[in-house]
């Protein structure tokens, strides 16, 4: 198997819009040691559509998603703003 770049914080990247066609399957148990569902608190001001990237901190979850902003949540899912 391809060994995934890893990024400057030392955390794997697994690029699925590049990588998912040339993997036949991947369990998520090779893929992550954990599991985490976050729901996130959803308000007229932070509806997602085209989700472009995605970083998760020890303190914040980080969206980008295709407008002048990236959109801020805490861990727990209520947008920080």
């Amino acid at each position: 198997m391809k060994q995934e770049p890893i990024s400057k914080s030392g955390i794997p990247v697994i690029n699925l819009s590049e990588d998912v066609s040339t993997v036949p399957s991947l369990l998520l148990s090779e893929a992550a040691e954990k599991l985490e569902i976050v729901p996130l608190e959803m308000t007229d001001e932070s509806v997602l559509s085209d989700i472009t990237e995605m970083q998760v901190t020890d303190h914040n979850i980080w969206i980008d998603h295709g407008r002048e902003f990236y959109l801020s949540f805490f861990p727990y899912g209520k947008i920080s703003e």
